[in-house]
């Protein structure tokens, strides 16, 4: 039984690793999106699923603005305000019942049940916000205005849509 729980771990653990949210417009199983507020402000939002990290929100949240600042044709933002918050969820694993059964000469019938599965799962759903302002020059010594050209370079290289 312990081999069978150390298999079924080791699975979760590897689709863990290949199920990550991906950089990708929202939908089933999270994404980004944007909202446009002015000509130059916008709240950018990146939604987790379950095999996502926070860092990992964060940074696809971060990559986004930069990509919308260049496509709107502004060199540079800055994060007017931020939040990040994860959801959690308990859920349940798939369970399945055998049922194995015999009868005897006299006709009497025997039979056991064994039920798998069924076990709890905790599941983190991060998500990460932004408010920018988009800006074609470093103006303003309130806020730090960030290089939209460098942080798609940066960041575009690891979260490829």
């Amino acid at each position: 039984m312990k081999l069978v729980r150390l298999a079924a771990v080791l699975a979760i653990a590897l689709a863990a690793a290949a199920c990550s949210t991906p950089y990708k417009s929202n939908g089933i199983g999270g994404g980004f999106s944007e909202t446009r507020r002015a000509d130059d402000i916008y709240v950018v939002r990146f939604q987790g699923n379950g095999f996502t990290s926070n860092a990992e929100a964060e940074e696809m949240v971060l990559l986004r603005a930069a990509e919308l600042s260049l496509e709107k044709g502004y060199p540079y933002f800055a994060v007017l305000n931020e939040r990040s918050q994860t959801s959690t969820a308990v859920l349940a694993s798939p369970a399945q019942s055998v049922t194995t059964g015999t009868i005897d000469r006299w006709g009497s019938y025997r039979a056991t049940t064994v039920t798998t599965g069924g076990s709890p799962i905790m599941a983190s759903f991060p998500s990460a916000t932004l408010h920018i302002g988009l800006a074609k020059e470093k103006f303003s010594q309130n806020y730090q205005f960030l290089d939209a050209d460098s942080i798609v370079a940066d960041l575009g290289k690891k979260y490829k849509r």
